[in-house]
């Protein structure tokens, strides 16, 4: 298979890629900037918490476990993206599990992205009307952000990712804002380390995968890369560690401020209420700055699952636009998200969803992987026994 990707001009019908413009062709460099605004999004203010919540004082372990963890979802994931280096994975799903059994994950996984899409919504605004807006009408904020997302996610592959590198330089905005909090942190608070045991430690680290699943951009964005199979590799390699390095940072910072980190269990978003001690001549709520930056990285991620689904929705019906399925995509996230908004429910339905996750994100790749060597092994043996009559 060749490494340099090829024109998808010259691709025929039965590779779906009509629905993707011909010159959706993407550097390295932003390979990597689209899989950190992906992976950066909703769980940054509530990760600190949700870990403490399992890890206590080693909440900082359970983030680098959990980046392990997932480097090894996406050796496994490039594995399986080499071996079809021109199809995205609905296409893949085609391929190996055939039209009619590749029609269906495509649609589950589309699905999946749609519930994902308004779990991101509703959190959003969950925090926002916590924080921010009280007295405004929820489905006012979600609708204000569901729109800028679609209006993003409506046009090509690369113009979504062009938007994604213009708003990167907010990420390093966002690492100063929280950086200011070490004039009161202290070192001691870390201690003790290994307090918790390897169950905690595992537990919190799968809060803390849940905030990184959006590497599965590598499955979508793979075919448009210009760049040889390891280059691509270590594209993604690089965007994941700088993720688990930005998580980890918050987590240790979070824990080096508050006393200790039973008190990071009664505040949802310890970021946020850490910021909000911070005061200056210019801005006197940093809160509410930091949120609003905050919000740009929400709309990063919520508009990539946007896009993803409307593709899965194009790839059923081969040679449709993705604009076709968006506003049905839209209102699908945005009812979803409205009931979630209800705390009792989102706090109901979140470990059905985080299933789902292992699902999508891990199980089905494997399967495929495995499907994809043995399809392999049989065609070869085929071929042999062709030679040998």
């Amino acid at each position: 298979m060749p490494d340099q990707i090829e024109c998808f001009s010259k691709l025929g019908p039965k590779d779906g890629n009509t629905m993707y413009a011909t010159n959706d062709k993407i550097t390295i460099r932003q390979m990597i900037l689209a899989i950190i605004q992906t992976q950066i999004g909703v769980g940054v203010l509530t990760l600190p918490h949700n870990i403490a919540l399992h890890a206590e004082n080693d909440s900082w372990i359970s983030t680098l476990v959990a980046g392990i963890i997932t480097e090894g979802i996406i050796l496994l994931m490039w594995l399986l993206a080499i071996r079809y280096p021109n199809l995205t994975l609905f296409e893949i799903f085609m391929e190996i599990m055939g039209k009619f059994i590749g029609r269906i994950l495509v649609l589950c996984y589309a699905v999946y992205l749609m519930v994902k899409g308004g779990f991101i919504l509703a959190q959003y605004g969950l925090i926002i009307n916590r924080w921010i807006l009280e007295r405004t009408p929820n489905w006012i904020i979600l609708l204000l952000l569901l729109l800028a997302s679609a209006y993003i996610a409506k046009d090509s592959l690369k113009s979504m990712i062009r938007f994604f590198v213009l708003v990167l330089p907010l990420i390093v905005v966002l690492i100063v804002l929280v950086s200011y909090s070490l004039k009161d942190a202290k070192f001691i608070y870390l201690l003790p380390v290994g307090a918790s045991s390897p169950i905690q430690i595992l537990n919190g680290s799968q809060e803390a995968i849940f905030s990184m699943m959006g590497f599965n951009l590598l499955f979508f964005i793979y075919p448009f890369v210009q760049g040889t199979n390891k280059q691509k590799l270590k594209a993604v390699s690089i965007a994941h560690l700088f993720t688990v390095a930005y998580y980890t940072y918050l987590v240790v910072l979070s824990l080096m401020y508050f006393v200790s980190a039973e008190d990071m269990n009664h505040i949802p978003e310890s970021i946020v209420y850490m910021i909000k001690a911070f005061s200056f001549n210019v801005f006197e709520r940093m809160d509410l700055f930091f949120l609003s930056i905050w919000v740009i990285n929400v709309a990063t991620s919520l508009m990539t699952t946007i896009y993803i689904a409307c593709n899965g929705f194009a790839s059923m019906f081969q040679g449709k636009s993705h604009r076709a399925a968006l506003p049905y995509v839209c209102i699908f996230i945005f009812l979803l998200a409205l009931v979630l908004s209800r705390e009792d429910y989102f706090d109901t339905f979140s470990p059905y969803f985080n299933l789902s996750h292992y699902i999508f994100q891990f199980l089905i790749p494997v399967i495929l992987l495995l499907a994809a060597i043995v399809w392999k092994k049989q065609k070869q043996k085929g071929q042999i026994s062709h030679e040998a009559s």
